[in-house]
């Protein structure tokens, strides 16, 4: 058993990975904020060490010692105390347009069953409900109601809006049942009866009274009425006046309105305008803010039956409301998202996860968030059930940790040392280079800069939720765009600014008046599409590289790239890494036996140029 000092608390001895120098650290439960200046080995101590060891153990305990599944393990000596973990990391950006926030959120699943489920069908041509029940459903129904009111009439609408004289309908129904109502009036339709005489010309209605169940009637009376009512052969009974059909058939055009399955709702051509929850279809309500859907679930008027499905959407929902993300509509595309918005969303939904004692790494949690939102994502962190790795550089963030872990002092070959532990209050008067940081001044001086005559004028910008924005941006000078989170600063700077330069025309907005200007969007999407691209393939430094060493080894440049089969080695195509798939997990990337992770093949890695291999060049 571990000490009692040592109950709650991870320990790492001898942290190596990337940049960090045998680093030895001990975190509490609670949040740790991970500090130090950007290239310090903050993200190799909680992601590469942390967090990959925690998903290796994961991983393997899933392999069961099958062939190929071995993750390596990170470069620490002992990790204790560690168990399940989450990461939400900012490189994770959903790419995919049809991804939608409540696809991404596990949302639409749940939507999908509840309209299939629990929706008030619809005749399309009539617009009358035409919703069909089991039998098993009709008996539950009656004996809840008949428990409630103290007694049902149970009726059967035998025609309903049908133009006909009925004459031989009605001396049918002549002493079968107490009480036949015809048009809203009722006929005393006793063996000596007149038969009225109805206008052929007209549409009638015709329903009877089968029978009124009293208090306590038994359930097998309630049955044996509802199976009398069954017999008349028509698709709707009503209980107290309320419809309730056996087949899905419209009592006015006699149409058949066929249910639609959870799997229709997910093709938006299959029509289900026929499905509607308080008169609100599916396609409607995810067009809806996520504060609009949470209080439209809240007040859901379909009763204990829908419990589970309540009670899920409620999960998922009330997070995203926590962390400032409720004026997203449901449908919105996820690439649309900022980043942090698109963190936020991941961040939802683990605090909507039913685990417990999970250890939570974030990575800068507060990106993008306005300060007048801070306090109720701090708060949402603190009430995570595990303990909460935090890297961050937020000064109101770090403040409300528990503890504090810097490694620094510097960044690069200069970082890699734990130089600070302890509270938020201690960091402060700390000499270290977080703690002078946040502890001088905030204000930033610099000299005043012209702002010449050239500007870039939007009007009328009204794309989402921007409300006929006007505005002017300089050239030559720096503008920035602030606001809390959801006022509608990347749609203005990205969707409207930089499209309509683009496009030179106005989007998104009524007019857009720009001079000549090139507009290059430097944001947080990947650098390409090709897995394979790094920093000297994307900024075309690589090319000169591989000339060199063409010309100095007497090869062929294509030999020195490893997006060509002439370079590339085998076994990973020159990815340096393969991929291990395990059943309903993310696939893992372990580094290439064959080539240790240098991509090319062995005879392009003999070939070498001032004694380095081209491996050592880009590496």
């Amino acid at each position: 058993m571990a000490p009692a000092a040592m109950v709650g608390k991870l320990k790492v001895l001898g942290a190596s990975e990337h940049n960090l120098l045998d680093v030895d650290v001990t975190f509490g439960p609670g949040v740790t904020a991970v500090v130090g200046v950007s290239g310090s080995g903050k993200s190799s101590l909680a992601f590469d060490v942390v967090y990959t060891e925690a998903r290796r153990r994961f991983t393997e305990s899933f392999a069961l010692g099958r062939r190929g599944a071995r993750v390596p393990a990170a470069h620490v000596r002992r990790i204790e105390g560690l168990g399940p973990a989450v990461a939400i990391a900012q490189n994770v950006l959903n790419i995919n347009p049809a991804s939608t926030v409540a696809t991404s959120v596990g949302l639409h699943p749940f939507l999908r069953i509840l309209y299939a489920r629990f929706a008030d069908v619809t005749c399309p041509r009539c617009e009358l409900p035409v919703r069909s029940v089991s039998r098993e459903e009709r008996l539950a129904i009656a004996s809840d109601m008949l428990a409630t009111a103290g007694s049902l009439d149970v009726e059967v609408a035998v025609v309903r809006g049908l133009r006909r004289s009925h004459a031989r309908l009605l001396a049918g129904l002549r002493g079968q049942f107490d009480a036949v109502t015809i048009d809203g009036r009722p006929w005393a339709a006793t063996k000596s009866s007149r038969v009225p005489r109805l206008d052929p010309a007209v549409p009638h209605d015709v329903v009877v009274r089968v029978a009124t169940l009293p208090a306590g009637a038994s359930a097998a009376d309630v049955r044996a009425t509802l199976e009398r009512a069954d017999a008349l052969g028509s698709p709707e009974v009503r209980l107290d006046g309320t419809p309730v059909l056996r087949t899905p058939i419209c009592p006015s055009c006699s149409d058949w309105v066929r249910p639609l399955e959870p799997m229709a709702f997910r093709d938006p051509a299959v029509d289900t305008s026929s499905h509607r929850i308080a008169g609100v279809t599916l396609p409607e309500l995810l067009a809806c803010s996520v504060s609009e859907v949470l209080e439209f679930v809240e007040q859901l008027p379909i009763g204990p039956r829908a419990a589970r499905i309540e009670d899920e959407l409620l999960r998922r929902l009330r997070p995203m409301v926590t962390l400032g993300l409720g004026h997203i509509t449901l449908d919105r595309s996820m690439p649309t998202l900022s980043r942090g918005e698109a963190q936020r969303t991941r961040l939802a939904v683990v605090l909507g996860g039913r685990l417990e004692d999970l250890l939570h790494v974030l990575d800068e949690p507060t990106i993008g968030l306005h300060h007048t939102d801070l306090q109720r994502l701090l708060d949402a962190i603190a009430s995570l059930s595990g303990p909460v790795l935090m890297v961050e550089h937020d000064r109101a963030a770090i403040a409300m940790a528990d503890e504090v872990v810097e490694i620094g002092p510097a960044g690069g070959r200069g970082g890699g040392e734990l130089v600070f532990q302890g509270t938020p209050a201690a960091l402060w008067r700390a000499d270290t280079a977080s703690g002078r940081g946040f502890s001088a001044p905030t204000r930033v001086r610099r000299a005043p800069r012209a702002i010449g005559d050239q500007r870039i004028g939007i009007s009328g910008a009204s794309l989402r939720n921007l409300r006929g924005v006007d505005c002017e941006i300089p050239l030559g000078v720096l503008t920035v765009i602030t606001g809390p989170s959801g006022a509608g600063k990347t749609t203005l700077a990205r969707d409207v600014l930089l499209a309509s330069i683009r496009e030179h025309s106005p989007i998104g907005c009524a007019t857009f008046d720009a001079p000549a200007v090139r507009a290059i969007a430097v944001d947080q999407k990947p650098l390409g599409n090709n897995p394979r691209s790094n920093p000297a393939t994307y900024t075309k430094v690589f090319d000169r590289i591989r000339d060199v060493f063409a010309n100095e080894t007497g090869r062929s440049a294509s030999e020195f790239t490893f997006n060509r089969a002439e370079g590339a080695c085998p076994e990973c195509e020159g990815m340096g890494a393969v991929a291990i798939s395990l059943s309903y997990l993310a696939p893992v990337w372990v580094p290439c036996e064959a080539c240790e992770g240098r991509r090319y093949r062995p005879e392009v890695l003999e070939a070498t140029w001032s004694e380095l291999s081209i491996a050592k060049c880009w590496r």
